[in-house]
């Protein structure tokens, strides 16, 4: 699983980040053909560039910092007859 996904549609939303008028995220390929990345896996190789909150790029499409988040793990566990939900948060830094 990789550390990072792009944001979904609801996340660029949430964000101010969607542009209304063209259905994308902002500064995205106005003819939705980047659409496709959104909610999916980072690849690894690109891992430096979000730890560092920069940009990159995949073959002719360039990505912003707010293009993506951390790729929590949902997860289920059942405690003594109560089912509770949470996240697993992957530590980026350790502060001491």
């Amino acid at each position: 699983m990789s550390k990072y996904r792009f944001k979904t549609e609801l996340e660029f939303k949430r964000d101010g980040l969607w542009h209304i008028i063209n259905d994308v995220p902002n500064y995205w390929n106005s003819d939705k053909e980047m659409n496709h990345y959104m909610g999916k896996e980072i690849q690894d190789r690109y891992t430096d560039y979000c730890d560092n909150g920069t940009g990159f790029s995949i073959g002719q499409w360039s990505f912003r910092s707010t293009d993506y988040v951390l790729n929590f793990v949902p997860i289920s566990i059942s405690i003594s007859n109560k089912s509770e939900s949470f996240e697993i948060h992957p530590i980026t830094e350790i502060k001491m």
